[in-house]
Order: C-alpha cells, then structure tokens, then sequence
C-alpha cells in the first residue's frame, strides 16, 4: 500500500461520513440537489481523488481492494438516488441500512487499515 498520512486517511473517513448525511438528507427530498451521473462517478470525491492521485500498482491488493470497494459504493449510493428520484424513499432508505452500509463500513476497514501502514 502506497505511503498515505494518517491526516489524509482520517480526511476522506470524515469526508466518506459527510457524504453518508447528504444522501440521507437527499433521499428525504427525493433525490433533489444530486444528479446520479456524479454520485456514480468515483473521481470526484475526496477519497476518489486521492485514490487518483497514487500510483498503479499491480501487485498491491489492498489498494486494488480499496478501489474496487470505493467504486462500488458509487454505483450503490447512484441506485439508492435513483430509487430518490423516483420516489420509492422507502427502498432508498431500506438500501442505505441495507447493503450501503454493509460497503460503507467496509471501506472505512479498508483505510483505517491504510492508514495502520503509514
């Protein structure tokens, strides 16, 4: 696993848990504010930046992992506004104690386990 700061590792967690607030709140309001193309996209977030911003590396699964991990969390958090937008709040909510959370608490694992490495 690339050298990340414990700073920067703690930054996206704190970012990764703002977000989980914002698409709560934005579920309530049926998805208003949010457009699914961007939460589906993994490079515009924080951690989806710093994740960018390190190298390839073949051979380290753990960061292979993180990426998969962090992806995945896009497209779930993209079909949860969705289910938003088209007013099914019940199945957003559902799906966001559901599996969202289930991948949320994975990649927060996944850095703090990063972030041991530092």
């Amino acid at each position: 696993m690339p050298n990340l700061s414990q700073t920067r590792i703690d930054q996206a967690i704190v970012a990764h848990a703002d977000w989980r607030r914002r698409l709560e709140q934005s579920i309530q309001e049926r998805g208003q504010g949010l457009q699914i193309g961007a939460v589906a996209a993994d490079d515009r977030c924080e951690l989806g930046r710093l994740l960018a911003s390190l190298p390839e590396a073949e051979d380290d699964a753990d960061l292979r992992q993180l990426r998969c991990e962090h992806t995945r969390f896009h497209e779930h958090a993209a079909r949860i506004v969705q289910m938003a937008i088209e007013g099914r709040v019940a199945a957003a909510n559902r799906a966001l104690q559901g599996e969202y959370e289930l991948i949320s608490a994975e990649l927060v694992r996944l850095l703090r386990t990063c972030g041991a490495g530092a």
